[in-house]
């Protein structure tokens, strides 16, 4: 009898807490960034392209992990220990293509990655480095999924803004220089 009310105790248990067991679900987030080369109004007006060249560095952009973030506290930079692994840009591909043509806009980084869906306490921030760009990107999973953006460009210019995401939803975070193009696919348990 108590053999049957210890099984009974353990099967009721299983029933109440079965997420306890599971590894999290794991994405594939996929960025791109985007400077905009022509004002929106007057086309004929361009930002040199020469300010911003790939060949250029620009030593006065500050390094994402030195400068204190938007995003602080709500999890640690990525370590060489954490879950996150590079990823093929699939979604957006298409996307980076057609504005990489454009005469309007140039591909300023682009990146994918896979990480688990974590809480917001213990999701890892996501460097983004390159030559007119730097910050993080972060994303959590608590009751929906979340991804914030902490980008500097050209030194003196900020987007810093959280969005509650839609898997397989693509999302345009703005600003009058530069964007960002961000989607989080669901590839499965524990990555």
């Amino acid at each position: 009898m108590n053999i049957f009310r210890s099984i009974l105790a353990l099967a009721a248990l299983a029933a109440v807490f079965p997420a306890a067991a599971q590894e999290p679900t794991s994405y594939r987030v996929e960025l791109i960034v985007i400077q905009r080369l022509k004002d929106v109004g007057t086309p004929e007006i361009t930002i040199a392209p020469e300010v911003y060249s790939d060949d250029v560095i620009d030593t006065s952009a500050p390094d994402p992990l030195s400068v204190s973030s938007e995003l602080d506290g709500l999890g640690e930079p990525v370590t060489g220990n954490m879950p996150v692994s590079e990823a093929e840009m699939i979604t957006l591909s298409d996307t980076a293509a057609r504005l990489a043509r454009s005469a309007g806009y140039r591909v300023i980084h682009q990146a994918a990655w896979i990480q688990p869906g974590l809480p917001r306490n213990a999701a890892p921030g996501v460097p983004v480095s390159g030559t007119t760009v730097s910050g993080e990107t972060r994303l959590y999973r608590q009751r929906y999924l979340h991804l914030g953006l902490d980008l500097r460009f050209a030194a003196d210019q900020k987007l810093t803004e959280w969005r509650r995401m839609r898997s397989n939803e693509v999302h345009y975070y703005d600003h009058p220089l530069f964007g960002a193009i961000a989607v989080v696919v669901p590839v499965g348990n524990g990555g």
